[in-house]
């Protein structure tokens, strides 16, 4: 804005705004003139209202009106004046404290150009700085890609000679995989083969197992059914048959002791190789027992046959001829 607005003009502008029939004010007679800072134009604007009491003072003189309404009309004058210039001084107090403000703002608002235009000094200097650092950045960054460069055609050339192995190497496996396929081919016909034959033997000897458990339980049976058949004998001959039946006890007890060790050699021989070396010896086992049984039994029937046919003899009854159990007869195969 224009600074320095001369006093005649900004008295003219005034007395326009006045002759529209409108109060001058600051703001007024800037828009008037077009120009004029508010602190000039307010302090020539006092000026004009000076110069307007002196000029209406002069025209109070009303020479052709009555002495009495002349004095009253001046008195209104005065009265109407001092109001106007009352209100004019507010107005001007007014358009001074915004100038105050105005100015107060504009210091504030040096101050903060300030502030910024050092903050901008001082973020120029740091782009500066950081322009030169980012050129030597570049530089070291062109450097580094050179370096690649050469270091990428090194790996290429070494990548080529990695992957030439690598074909190498993957025939080599291709090659152990066949080998390893044929391998696990003919250990899988092994060990079917031999699982088969361990199938065998297992049947083979849980068949002469069987077999042996059922001998032994069919001799059990007839030596309880020749038992029976010579009970009524033996009463007569209680003391030797008492004897006899301690030792057939005593053998029976063996004959025991030789099942359980059939069935203990059974689960053992269950999880060996030499399977059919212990079935035999566990057969040869309850065979001896099954002699000495049968040897017993043997000299069982020959002592009550001979004491019943010295019964008969002496009673005259013809005797019937007892025919021994043989014992080889029930022998295992």
């Amino acid at each position: 804005m224009a600074v320095g607005v001369p006093e005649a003009e900004v008295f003219a502008a005034a007395d326009r705004v006045l002759a529209r029939g409108e109060r001058p004010t600051v703001e007024r007679v800037r828009l008037e003139l077009g120009r004029g800072s508010p602190a000039r134009v307010g302090q020539l604007l006092e000026a004009w209202w000076d110069a307007l009491a002196k000029r209406l003072a002069g025209e109070t003189r009303l020479p052709d009106l009555p002495a009495a309404a002349s004095t009253a009309f001046t008195e209104l004058w005065r009265v109407a004046m001092d109001e106007a210039h009352a209100l004019a001084q507010r107005e001007l107090d007014e358009q001074r404290m915004a100038a105050d403000a105005e100015r107060a703002q504009l210091h504030t608002d040096r101050i903060d150009w300030e502030k910024q235009l050092a903050e901008a000094n001082l973020a120029r200097g740091e782009a500066e700085a950081a322009r030169t650092q980012a050129a030597e950045r570049l530089q070291d960054l062109q450097r580094r890609v050179t370096q690649l460069e050469h270091q990428v055609a090194e790996d290429t050339e070494r990548q080529k000679g990695l992957e030439a192995q690598r074909q190498a190497a993957e025939r080599d496996r291709r090659e152990l995989q066949d080998r390893l396929a044929t391998r696990e081919a003919v250990a899988a016909q092994e060990r079917e083969a031999a699982a088969q034959y361990l199938r065998t033997v297992e049947d083979r000897s849980h068949a002469e197992v069987d077999r042996a458990r059922q001998e032994a339980k069919a001799l059990r049976n007839e030596i309880e059914r020749t038992g029976r058949t010579h009970q009524q004998a033996v009463l007569e001959s209680r003391q030797r048959e008492s004897e006899l039946r301690h030792r057939l006890g005593k053998e029976e007890r063996s004959v025991g002791e030789h099942a359980a060790r059939v069935r203990a050699l059974e689960e053992h021989l269950a999880r060996l190789d030499g399977l059919g070396d212990a079935l035999r010896s566990a057969q040869e086992a309850v065979r001896t027992g099954l002699e000495r049984e049968a040897q017993l039994r043997h000299a069982l029937d020959e002592a009550t046959h001979r004491k019943l046919k010295g019964k008969l003899a002496g009673s005259g009854t013809p005797s019937r001829t007892k025919v021994p159990v043989n014992a080889k007869s029930r022998q295992l195969p």
